[in-house]
């Protein structure tokens, strides 16, 4: 989903097709699709009138392959800008690939380059040095010269593959990049090796930290289905202890929306649980808000995503559909926040993926806290137009008890910039 307000293709639905072949839905109509990307309008139409041929830029994805999930074109995210990453973690493939969402038929730019090893699963390297682990998805932050690449890869260098989030600056980078990542915001082999799967999805909490999920057909607390990392990339949740319950996900589907306040999460085949989160010192607490079920008990989801709105998108695997469903929220509306006040438009294109602030309790009834390493010297409230509500110096709080129930942006200053989420008043 491309999520970004700013973005010139906001609203569009990317989704990629890794088998050719007709579809099983439908009688006597069934759709005849390729390898590659699909793109939809925010109404699911064909908003590039590509009929059903993939777009697939030019590039050799290679073949599946059952072992290590080899799969290309394999998760997909829109950047800010509107550009469209695209992981393969084919051995002979394996690399993020950029489409040009405004010449989506032109080649698609790959990220990385590097000598090749396919005894190692694909990986790429200078020398002895790790370039790219195998992609398994992906996710972007920043324009232009800030843009930051976070990859979900698995790390097969002594043997026993691990799961781990590595990120790299490539904004001010020449590309395709070919040095070792920048930085490593969590490497699963020094938390107890939880995510040694690699078949599944990651998103930003919207406070720093990061939500991961796996294939399990029964999860457990050693190998769950899926976890939280904090800003310091350690694990502060385990589904399995939280709630045996929510033990499998067939495939490993998961989704979080924007502000990081809901999860859906695949679990038994046909089934997807969504939870409301609530966020403390302590961590996240899931709470369960909903289960949908498509009526189809072998059906699976590698992935899905929530679009700006709330809207959920699955992709059916074993049906080979595209379901979607519109969630309640409080109004039962979306308002699409445009450039009213230029702090708070410098603010929401700027916020930090590691900025250490963590604010709680969300949703709220009356105080926010603010935890920070930084001096909070501002805080201010705006409704979802970009109006000021509220404004506090000085103070690590802020008491909203006066405002009335709905969802808002809250904007705290620092010594190092500015820090943008949203938040629920109830």
């Amino acid at each position: 989903m491309d999520r970004t307000p700013s973005s010139p293709y906001f609203g569009r639905v990317y989704v990629t097709n890794r088998a050719a072949g007709q579809t099983k839905v439908g009688s006597g109509s069934q759709r005849a699709t390729t390898k590659g990307i699909y793109i939809l309008g925010s109404d699911l139409s064909d908003v590039t009138n590509q009929g059903n041929t993939a777009y697939d830029g030019g590039v050799e994805w290679g073949e599946n392959s059952g072992t290590d999930y080899q799969t290309a074109p394999r998760m997909a995210t829109a950047a800010p800008n509107g550009d469209v990453y695209v992981c393969s973690n084919v051995y002979t493939s394996s690399n993020v690939y950029i489409m040009d969402a405004a010449n989506p038929k032109d080649a698609f730019t790959p990220v990385f380059k590097g000598s090749r090893k396919l005894d190692n699963k694909g990986q790429l390297r200078k020398g002895m040095n790790v370039v790219m682990n195998p992609p398994m998805d992906c996710y972007v932050s920043g324009k232009d010269e800030n843009t930051v690449l976070y990859i979900m890869d698995r790390n097969p260098t002594l043997g026993t593959v691990y799961t781990g989030i590595t990120r790299y600056d490539i904004g001010k980078a020449e590309l395709p990049w070919y040095d070792m990542p920048t930085s490593v915001v969590f490497d699963d082999q020094l938390t107890g090796s939880h995510m040694e799967n690699g078949n599944g999805q990651m998103f930003p909490d919207a406070r720093g930290g990061w939500w991961m999920s796996q294939y399990r057909y029964d999860g457990t607390a050693a190998k769950p289905s899926f976890i939280h990392i904090t800003e310091k990339g350690e694990i502060d949740f385990n589904n399995f202890t939280y709630s045996p319950t929510v033990g499998a996900n067939r495939q490993g589907g998961m989704a979080v929306t924007v502000d990081g306040n809901r999860l859906a999460i695949m679990t038994v085949a046909g089934v997807v649980k969504v939870f409301d989160i609530t966020y403390d010192e302590q961590g996240p607490a899931p709470e369960l808000a909903y289960t949908l079920e498509w009526g189809e008990a072998d059906d699976i989801c590698f992935g899905m995503d929530f679009d700006a709105a709330g809207n959920l998108y699955i992709a059916a695997n074993i049906q080979e559909r595209l379901i979607v469903y519109s969630l309640p929220n409080l109004q039962n509306t979306y308002t699409t926040r445009i450039s009213l006040k230029e702090d708070a438009v410098d603010a929401v294109e700027n916020v930090s993926a590691t900025d250490g602030i963590v604010v709680y309790p969300n949703p709220t009834q009356d105080v926010l806290n603010i935890r920070s390493s930084k001096q909070v010297e501002k805080v201010n409230v705006y409704s979802l137009a970009g109006q000021l509500q509220k404004s506090e110096s000085g103070s690590n709080s802020i008491n909203v008890s006066g405002l009335q129930a709905g969802m808002y942006i809250l904007q705290v200053q620092t010594e190092v910039g500015k820090h943008v989420e949203t938040f629920i008043k109830k």
